[in-house]
Order: structure tokens, then C-alpha cells, then sequence
């Protein structure tokens, strides 16, 4: 059986492919009642964001762990890069991920790496913004060496993201940081777009695949689309896959609506891949 978990945050835009929008604690109650495991929470800081203790305290009370903790808010609120000219920035960048792995090291989940890596500006800079990046996922990867915690890097799609856009891509500059602390992140909303072949994309990751966000090719809630879910999940169960699998689309027609529509198509789903194996 795969672990499921809802996408969480009290930032996000209504744009956003975010599930439960309010208080962390009340997110909680909805994960448990809609008969996940888990909540991927998105923030912006994580020190000042949260209250450390309350929410070991709900996941303790619920039985809801937290599946992974998201970064994208600090890029689109507070401006930080991994990858900027400016010097401060990009240590401030690092700072707040730090942070992040800090509140992740008290459920050994993941920390997603996504839009903070920004955009490249231009072809002439890809040099010096890729060792830039290098060095800082380098840091994070050694903050987390003796912590109960990962990192992951995801594949965004080309509209989205000028680089890093296919699971080989973000796999090979993966490999190039040599700590088995840093995976990437697959989302199959992004993979319709980039990857000729889902289920080639998750073998070729295998074990390097840490974590996955599961949306329709329209972003909306899986079943209500052209994905064939059940195709993913046997890839998944090739490479015994045993992450979260974490739904982050769009909240329409509503939150709570569309949260019960796609679990429920997922383990029917699930539960027709099961019966063929």
C-alpha cells in the first residue's frame, strides 16, 4: 500500500495546487479525516512560521505524520534564489532551507527543493548559476549528514522552469552533489509535459525517486483527467517504492471535494493494481 499524504499551507494563492488552506493544526484534522497518513506542509520559514512543539504535539494527537515540508513560499514571498547574483541572498537562501530540514529531521521526511532554485537568466550565466546551486545544495546536503532527514529536487516542467525539467536531468546534477541525502521529486502533472514515457522515468530513478506528487495532466485531482494512474503505480511497485506519494492539484471544484475525489480514485486505483500483481 502506497503512503498518502495532502498538500497543506496558509500562504499559498488561490492558484496554488494546495488541498487545505488554514491553521497547520486544523490541517491535521483534515488529513485524518479524509484517511491519509500524512500532510506535505508548504512554508515560508519554518522557525517563525510554526510552533515546533504544537506540531509534533497534533501529529502525535491525529496520527498524521508530516510527509515533507515545501520551500517554494520563500521564493515567491521573500525573493530568495539559490542561484543569485547577490551574495546575501543566496545565504539567506540557504539559511531558511536549513531551517526547513531542521522542523523535517523531527519526522525523517523530505525538504523540496523547487522554484527556490529560480530560473537561469540567460544561457551565458548557466555556468555560474549551476556551481552556484552546486555549492549551496552541497551545504544543505552536509547540515543533514547526522540528521533524520533528506532532501529532494524536483523536475519542473519547462513553462515553469528553464532547466531541470526531465527526471534524467535533475538525476544527473543529483548525482553530482555524491550524497545519498539528496533524491529528486517526480510530479505527474510536470512529467505529461516533459517525459516521453511516466513509467520509464520512475525506473530510470529507482531508489533516487524520494518522494511524488500525484495531479491529472489538467492539475486537477487524479481521475478527473487522462493519466493512467494505474500505469504509474505498477512503475512504482517495480522500484518498490516506499515514499510518500503526496496529492498536490488544484482545489477545484473545492478543497475538501476534491481531496475525497482523488483518494478515492487512488486507492480504487491502487486496489486494481494490487489485484493484477
Amino acid at each position: 500500500m502506497f503512503r498518502y499524504s495532502v498538500c497543506v499551507s496558509k500562504g499559498a494563492a488561490l492558484h496554488e495546487p494546495v488541498l487545505f488552506r488554514g491553521d497547520y493544526s486544523d490541517a491535521f484534522t483534515f488529513a485524518r479525516d479524509l484517511g491519509v497518513g500524512g500532510i506535505e506542509i508548504h512554508l515560508r520559514d519554518a522557525k517563525t512560521d510554526v510552533d515546533r512543539a504544537k506540531l509534533l504535539e497534533c501529529s502525535q494527537k491525529t496520527g498524521i505524520a508530516i510527509a515533507g515540508i515545501a520551500t517554494g513560499l520563500a521564493k515567491r514571498i521573500d525573493g530568495l534564489s539559490l542561484i543569485s547574483d547577490d551574495q546575501e541572498v543566496r545565504k539567506a537562501a540557504v539559511e531558511r532551507i536549513k531551517g526547513h530540514l531542521e522542523l523535517a529531521s523531527d519526522y525523517g521526511c523530505a525538504v523540496i527543493i523547487g522554484s527556490m532554485r529560480d530560473n537561469i537568466p540567460g544561457a551565458d550565466k548557466k555556468p555560474l548559476c549551476m556551481s552556484r546551486l552546486r555549492d549551496a545544495m552541497l551545504a544543505c546536503a552536509d547540515f543533514i549528514e547526522d540528521k533524520n532527514c533528506f532532501i529532494v529536487f524536483e523536475a519542473i516542467n519547462r513553462y515553469e522552469n528553464n532547466y531541470f525539467n526531465t527526471a534524467a536531468e535533475t538525476m544527473d546534477f543529483v548525482d553530482t552533489l555524491g550524497s545519498d541525502k539528496v533524491k529528486v521529486l517526480l510530479d505527474t502533472f510536470h512529467m505529461n509535459i516533459e517525459e516521453s514515457s511516466m513509467e520509464d522515468a520512475i525506473t530510470l530513478l529507482g531508489d533516487k525517486l524520494g518522494h511524488i506528487h500525484f495531479a491529472d495532466n489538467t492539475r486537477r485531482y487524479p481521475g478527473s483527467g487522462a493519466l493512467n494512474f494505474q500505469r504509474i503505480m505498477n512503475a512504482l511497485n517495480s522500484i518498490h517504492y516506499q515514499n510518500w506519494v503526496s496529492m498536490e492539484y488544484l482545489p477545484i471544484p473545492d478543497e475538501l471535494s476534491s481531496a475525497q475525489k482523488g483518494f478515492s480514485y487512488l486507492r480504487e486505483a491502487e486496489n486494481a493494481v494490487l489485484n493484477k500483481t
